[in-house]
């Protein structure tokens, strides 16, 4: 019916005087175009919308503010007549999300738009356009993939780390996108995300890239909801670890390596806090001091009460506030067995060792040094007292002339 009245108002090449007071007395925006999509007439509450005037707007195409004629055309074939959401560019170059729809005048020779404003819809587009543009601008690389695993978001860094340019990537399937030896991983974590509904952080993977170079990946995935609690997008992050791993593999095989020294030297190294805690030894040490396994470092020494763990951190404290290595006299230990060992230790203080200042113990098995010496001792001492009760006199001389 509306449309009846309107035509009736109309010729072909311009709008009639009672067909513009009208439209302009409608709460609806609206406006005339021709079939080549100008502008014949605009009403003060559409080009208000968009940030004109109806003197501006007028006899410009429609174009110019997003609407083109193949948009127009599609609504023009809808049968039903339905709205459609559109993007509509304002004088300030932002974009407004405006229900449209579009019907013939003057036996298809015009065309009226009508436009409403959906302020709910623009909201949730607005935080759409938010959460892209917060996305394109993240450090990481980022895909979101619909529930369909059709890729919607690849931002820049994922364009970068994979090279493939987002208009390669956006609106086709993952499997399609994603390298061939990533592939699988990805879709364990997607499938196992999918299914528990929680997010899945930091999975290790590794792909080959176009230059056959092995990529680690740090792979993080996020489930992001509906109205109704499903799950509607999946948010994945891919951060580049390689440098990291590389590091982290030559860290532990210097570690190796230096266990396998200080495993192999004659002397024993251990490590131990101003409390007690034991934080390092090796086998040397286990052996002299009669230690535990290894993997239980994080304590005091087994074998010793508590009265002598006391007195070892109270020697150990004094030792970091004196900042100087000491050399100790010979210590008694007993074995694993059950045989004494005279223990020569020297402790030097790490200031710089971490959190907690550590002392370093080196222990060095004196005992069969000190019998040859004690065994040396005795045996001058017999020697001398042969000599000084010989029944002849005896002298040595060096080339000097002196009597020794």
């Amino acid at each position: 019916m509306l449309k009846k009245i309107f035509s009736s108002f109309l010729s072909h090449q311009s709008v009639s005087k009672p067909l513009k007071r009208l439209l302009s007395i409608l709460p609806t925006a609206a406006c005339v175009l021709n079939k080549q999509g100008d502008i014949l007439f605009v009403n003060t509450r559409l080009a208000a919308a968009l940030g004109y005037t109806p003197e501006e707007m007028t006899g410009t195409p429609i174009a110019n503010y997003g609407l083109t004629l193949t948009d127009i055309m599609g609504l023009l074939r809808d049968e039903t007549g339905a709205k459609k959401m559109r993007e509509l560019i304002k004088k300030d170059m932002q974009v407004a999300y405006i229900s449209v729809g579009a019907s013939y005048l003057s036996n298809g020779e015009q065309i009226l738009l009508s436009f409403d404003e959906a302020s709910q819809y623009n909201d949730t587009l607005g935080e759409k356009r938010l959460f892209e543009a917060v996305v394109q601008r993240y450090p990481l690389a980022v895909m979101v993939q619909d529930r369909r695993g059709i890729c919607r978001i690849w931002n820049r860094e994922a364009e970068q780390l994979f090279s493939r340019p987002a208009s390669e990537a956006v609106g086709k399937p993952v499997r399609q996108i994603i390298p061939a030896g990533l592939l699988h991983a990805l879709d364990v974590v997607s499938k196992n995300v999918t299914k528990s509904g929680h997010s899945y952080l930091a999975h290790q993977m590794t792909f080959k890239d176009s230059s056959e170079k092995e990529i680690v990946l740090s792979v993080s995935q996020v489930p992001m909801l509906d109205e109704s609690g499903d799950i509607d997008l999946l948010l994945t992050i891919f951060e580049d670890i390689t440098q990291r791993h590389n590091q982290e593999v030559d860290l532990l095989q210097t570690r190796n390596l230096l266990q396998a020294i200080l495993d192999h030297i004659p002397l024993g190294i251990y490590t131990r806090t101003v409390d007690g805690d034991m934080t390092y030894f090796n086998k040397q040490s286990q052996i002299l001091l009669a230690e535990s396994d290894p993997k239980y470092t994080n304590s005091p020494h087994p074998n010793q009460d508590v009265e002598t763990v006391k007195g070892y951190t109270e020697r150990e404290r004094k030792l970091i506030e004196e900042g100087k290595m000491r050399e100790y006299p010979d210590e008694a230990y007993i074995d694993h067995d059950g045989h004494e060992k005279l223990l020569h230790i020297i402790k030097v203080p790490l200031m710089q060792a971490g959190p907690r200042p550590l002392v370093l113990s080196i222990v060095d098995d004196v005992t069969k040094k000190r019998a040859q010496e004690k065994e040396i001792i005795n045996t001058n001492g017999l020697l001398s007292a042969i000599l000084e009760n010989a029944p002849i006199g005896l002298y040595a001389r060096t080339k000097d002339g002196v009597i020794k």
